[in-house]
């Protein structure tokens, strides 16, 4: 299983949050970091991945859409488990 973990400290815009999942994910050239294409990725990652979201929720922009996204695609992709925490 593939265990990544993103910091969510010192994040301070979506555009920040957007490029470290595709860092940390290794997401294609492609994506364009917005919610749909996060969406997109998420479902189709073809390892077991557990992704660790630490202090998500401290994240001084509204996380809604981020939340709902990563709700459906850890229901849409079995393979994807998703772990959100504060420190």
């Amino acid at each position: 299983m593939k265990e990544v973990t993103i910091i969510c400290t010192g994040l301070t815009e979506p555009w920040q949050l957007h490029r470290e999942f595709a860092r940390a994910l290794e997401f294609p050239q492609w994506y364009g970091e917005n919610l749909d294409a996060l969406h997109d990725c998420l479902t189709q990652l073809g390892e077991d991945t557990r992704l660790h979201l630490v202090d998500f929720y401290e994240l001084p922009f509204s996380t809604r859409g981020f939340a709902r996204v990563l709700e459906d695609s850890m229901e849409e992709n079995p393979r994807l488990d998703i772990l959100l925490t504060t420190r």
